[in-house]
């Protein structure tokens, strides 16, 4: 049997899911092939995977979301899929190249804190970008 639910997220806080680094600053959001914001499915999994530990036992979370065991090879498959989460125009429809809605970017400066001297390390100033609340 297969069971299908469908999610909207909306942000009260801004949101950053890395795409790695980029030319323009350090930490870029992930987008789609249209440059639209993107959820990746992986992050939308470990949301659930954590919630799940929060409300299950452990062997009910492996059985859903798979597990490894570290140091050998061996390990199951998810029973969950998660596709990746899209944008949602005004009307909360998919937002396509034509969106109104803003794509920034919009940058967030950072700094890396020594936690030895409880000081900026030095070399550490980095720029993140985020999708707004």
């Amino acid at each position: 049997m297969i069971y299908l639910a469908r999610f909207i997220v909306k942000l009260i806080t801004p949101l950053h899911c890395g795409a790695g680094g980029g030319d323009d600053f350090d930490q870029p959001v992930d987008r789609d092939s249209r440059g639209l914001y993107r959820l990746p499915g992986s992050s939308v999994a470990g949301i659930l995977r954590a919630r799940a530990g929060q409300s299950f036992s452990e062997t009910a979370v492996k059985r859903a979301f798979g597990s490894i065991t570290q140091g050998q090879n061996e390990g199951t498959a998810s029973a969950i899929w998660c596709h990746d989460g899209r944008l949602l125009d005004f009307d909360d429809s998919l937002a396509d190249e034509r969106t109104s809605i803003p794509l920034g970017p919009f940058i967030r400066d950072h700094v890396r804190i020594d936690f030895k001297t409880g000081a900026a390390q030095r070399g550490g100033k980095f720029d993140e970008e985020y999708v707004p609340a």
